[in-house]
């Protein structure tokens, strides 16, 4: 673990920008359009995200990417294109009721807009139900072991072992006959196997290394962010070596946790795509922490 993140130090001055792809701008894009939306100035963040949106491949874009869109063209009371994004995300597989309870899509929801896109289910005909109920009864078993109304009490370390090597053992299974889960090509997101994975990489470096290459693999395809990579490596830091976190993206109410070396924690951020501290602080509300010494951004980083 050590060896890999001090690789990553090595490496990320160069890869940070020489070898970026179109991937990367739109990671660190969509970051910074949401810096921009932050700081209310949204017509900039529709811009950007306009240019992120852009560089997606169309058979890689899925539900969150046009909600993302949605809500920027409604930042702008752009409501006829905010509606078109969120239809898109209907038919993609977006949950209408996260839609209902979000008091800023009120002025969709109450417009003629909606009448004709709130009923829309997207469509199952290439739904792998034999993939999706599989994944359904690991987590389901998954969740079981860990519910502390009922199960906590006899459930034990061994036991959380047992369970979750048998899930990731059938994960690469799956993934190998099946593809990682997608949206466009299985009918459902990638998400669903997003706890599986975390719960997986708390134990052996074998196990670990397993689920970074799933998450790599799925970062190639547009299915996560490599932000997301960042917070499984904080997360084992943490919980697992007890050691302090490294990336700056496992925090907790409104301070970071113990970050290990704050003057390259930003070299280390800018490898996986993310604002700076300084700005992700102005985003998330977290208090900086003391002696921290901000990296500006290097030249070309936002692909300009």
């Amino acid at each position: 673990m050590r060896i890999f993140i001090t690789s990553l130090i090595i490496v990320s001055s160069f890869l940070t920008v020489q070898s970026q792809s179109k991937r990367d701008c739109y990671e660190r894009l969509s970051n910074l359009a949401k810096l921009k939306l932050n700081q209310g100035k949204s017509d900039t963040a529709l811009i950007i995200y306009k240019e992120a949106f852009s560089l997606i491949p169309e058979e890689s874009k899925n539900k969150f990417h046009y909600f993302s869109f949605a809500q920027y063209f409604l930042a702008n009371d752009i409501i006829d294109s905010s509606a078109c994004y969120l239809e898109k995300a209907l038919r993609s597989g977006y949950d209408s009721s996260y839609i209902l309870k979000n008091e800023k899509f009120t002025s969709i929801v109450e417009s003629s807009y909606w009448e004709n896109i709130k009923n829309i289910k997207p469509t199952l005909d290439n739904f792998n139900w034999k993939y999706y109920n599989t994944i359904i009864e690991m987590v389901g078993v998954d969740q079981a072991i860990r519910d502390e109304n009922r199960l906590r009490n006899w459930a034990n370390d061994s036991i959380y072992h047992l369970v979750d090597s048998i899930n990731l053992y059938t994960l690469k299974r799956l993934i190998s006959k099946y593809g990682l889960p997608s949206v466009s090509s299985q009918g459902f997101h990638f998400n669903e196997i997003m706890i599986l994975l975390m719960h997986a990489s708390m134990y052996s470096e074998v196990m670990f290394d397993e689920v970074l290459k799933i998450l790599y693999k799925a970062n190639e395809e547009y299915l996560i962010d490599k932000g997301f990579i960042a917070i499984f490596i904080d997360r084992r830091l943490i919980w697992h070596n007890k050691e302090k976190q490294m990336i700056g993206t496992w925090n907790y109410s409104k301070v970071f946790n113990s970050i290990n070396d704050l003057k390259v924690v930003d070299s280390l951020r800018f490898t996986f795509n993310l604002l700076n501290l300084h700005d992700y602080s102005k985003l998330t509300n977290l208090e900086l922490p003391q002696n921290y010494v901000k990296s500006d951004y290097p030249s070309g980083y936002f692909c300009k």
